[in-house]
């Protein structure tokens, strides 16, 4: 399989897949507020790439946030691919693009926050792994 191109590439281990890296559009951050969010319209674009090594048996969540310290700026939690393709019928040897749009709070503070993913099972709750993946700015 070639390997898409991305901004940021990473290997880390997500158990039966690795994320292999990630893109970041933060174009809408400074955007003006529109329709797109009942708040303000403001949001970061993240497309995860997934490579499966083995078959999964957890149909499991993402979990991206934005985060400082304990203080949340923005989550979303779903199925991967925009709720679309179950972890479970993921196919060894895939690689899997997997764009989230994540909602930014009205009443965030700005500053730097960290961007963090994790990949989990919505039954029990265990996680299967995570990882801080960058640093981005909130503009005032």
């Amino acid at each position: 399989t070639n390997a898409p191109i991305m901004q940021n590439a990473l290997a880390a281990d997500f158990g039966a897949a690795r994320l292999i890296g990630y893109d970041l559009d933060a174009a809408r951050l400074r955007a003006i507020p529109d329709k797109w969010h009942a708040e303000n319209g403001r949001v970061v674009r993240v497309t995860l790439f997934w490579q499966v090594r083995a078959q999964m048996q957890t149909d499991a969540f993402v979990s991206l946030k934005i985060l400082r310290g304990e203080k949340l700026a923005g989550q979303i939690d779903t199925r991967p691919v925009r709720d679309a393709y179950p972890t479970t019928a993921w196919r060894v040897g895939e690689i899997i693009a997997d764009t989230y749009d994540v909602p930014v709070v009205a009443s965030a503070p700005p500053g730097e926050y960290i961007l963090n993913v994790t990949l989990y099972d919505p039954q029990s709750f265990r996680v299967i792994g995570q990882r801080d993946l960058q640093t981005i700015v909130l503009a005032p």
